[in-house]
């Protein structure tokens, strides 16, 4: 009996020394901000402010407070229980206890000189091999449309180009729904056919033209190569995978404007990095599931005042293994369930999102590859929420919802990045470069 008294006891003690220990910024706090706030939150990053040093940390603190207790931050709201993904960021319930803890008892910073504060300045061999810019500003006019858009790079492809990395930046994202890059065979093209080789961070000009000045023979072969939603960065592929431009090509940027007020002014540019192709690199395929074509319970048509989830499915066509899955909607969306059942009935998860928030579209990078054989059946639900107690709804009182591209409109569509099957993919991690 006094022996499990003593344990009891020398366990309570433990607890309380634990909960007494006072928690320091050097010590115990920055780790967790470096791990899972620096990432965005630095000087070149895609948050609004650095969360870096101690006073800058300090000064957010009630931000950090609020932000943490309420789960908006990090912005990660894919379910990891379902399945785990190379570039998630997530605090544990322990990080945020720590944090709130150290908030609300002072602060305190500790010993500052033994922090070893992270970089984030791109690397030398990181900075990118080519870069496209507009030559001026493109100017999004007031109006209660969308506004659809084709930039035209002049610049074509001479040799057979791989490149590992695509970054499509613009200058002002809160008018931009979202952009894409394409490559094509451009019946116009510029006289001048520069080697891929001769030129490194060379603006090149672009020619801004409507969705209807581009119609018909002006597009030859059109290839899908990066997006940009809200929240993603560079588009970013794993070792041993690439993209590659054949000769005769050229880059097309497809630009989606929500509606604006006033006149608004947005430039974009095109960040590419180079790499050599070898003998065992495979070329990225994209898979697809939309709900435009493989919805089972049409029509996709979402009436007032209601909540409804649409199904889709599709088979698997080849032996492929996926690397990366983007799911999109627009607001009213609220979850996302995407997942594969093998040709042996095995369950594959793929993408589980509670809580579907708009302005955070992440690209899901798989740790593993995921193996989607041919036969394969991919399954993808999402829940739409078309009512008043919706926050996310831009209608106010709620109307009737139709598919299409424009930003008030509802989307369905998960994306899915594969490469063609090799034996033993199942078992091989994914490793990137950053």
């Amino acid at each position: 009996m006094k022996k499990i008294f003593c344990l009891y006891l020398l366990v309570c003690l433990s607890v309380i020394h634990l909960y007494s220990q006072e928690l320091t910024f050097s010590q115990h706090i920055s780790p967790i901000i470096f791990s899972k706030c620096s990432p965005c939150h630095h000087l070149d990053g895609s948050a609004p402010f650095a969360l870096i040093s101690y006073n800058e940390v300090a000064e957010m603190s009630k931000m950090i407070d609020y932000v943490v207790e309420k789960n908006i931050m990090p912005p990660w709201h894919h379910d990891p229980k379902f399945h785990s993904f190379y570039n998630e960021i997530i605090l544990s319930p322990d990080e945020k206890e720590s944090l709130r803890n150290w908030i609300a008892n002072g602060k305190v910073p500790g010993d500052l000189s033994s922090i070893k504060h992270p970089t984030f300045k791109p690397k030398a061999k990181d900075k990118p091999d080519l870069v496209f810019a507009m030559d001026k500003k493109y100017t999004v006019k007031a109006k209660e449309t969308d506004e659809f858009t084709w930039f035209q790079i002049p610049y074509v492809f001479k040799d057979t180009t791989y490149f590992k990395s695509v970054w499509l930046k613009t200058a002002f994202p809160k008018i931009e729904h979202h952009g894409e890059v394409f490559s094509n065979a451009f019946v116009d093209r510029p006289k001048d056919v520069w080697p891929s080789d001769s030129i490194v961070q060379n603006p090149i000009i672009n020619t801004a033209m409507t969705s209807t000045e581009t119609k018909g023979s002006l597009f030859q072969g059109k290839k899908f190569v990066a997006g940009r939603f809200p929240a993603t960065d560079a588009w970013q592929y794993p070792k041993g995978i690439v993209e590659c431009i054949e000769p005769g090509r050229n880059l097309m940027v497809y630009g989606h404007y929500a509606p604006v007020a006033v006149d608004e002014a947005d430039s974009a540019s095109i960040e590419l990095k180079f790499c050599k192709k070898k003998p065992t690199d495979r070329t990225y395929i994209e898979l697809g599931v939309h709900g435009f074509h493989d919805l089972v319970n049409k029509p996709f048509f979402i009436k007032k005042d209601t909540v409804i989830t649409f199904y889709c499915e599709k088979v698997v066509d080849k032996d492929y293994s996926a690397f990366l899955v983007l799911p999109h909607a627009h607001h009213i969306c609220t979850k996302m369930l995407a997942y594969a059942v093998s040709p042996n009935g095995d369950t594959l998860p793929l993408v589980k999102i509670d809580k579907w928030i708009f302005e955070w579209q992440f690209l899901y990078q798989f740790k593993k590859y995921v193996p989607l054989k041919r036969g394969t059946k991919l399954f993808f639900q999402a829940t739409y929420d078309n009512t008043a107690s919706n926050p996310a709804n831009h209608n106010s009182p709620p109307i009737d919802v139709n598919t299409s591209m424009n930003a008030n409109d509802e989307m369905m569509d998960l994306f899915i990045h594969v490469v063609p099957y090799q034996e033993g993919d199942e078992d091989k991690l994914l490793e990137y470069d950053y």
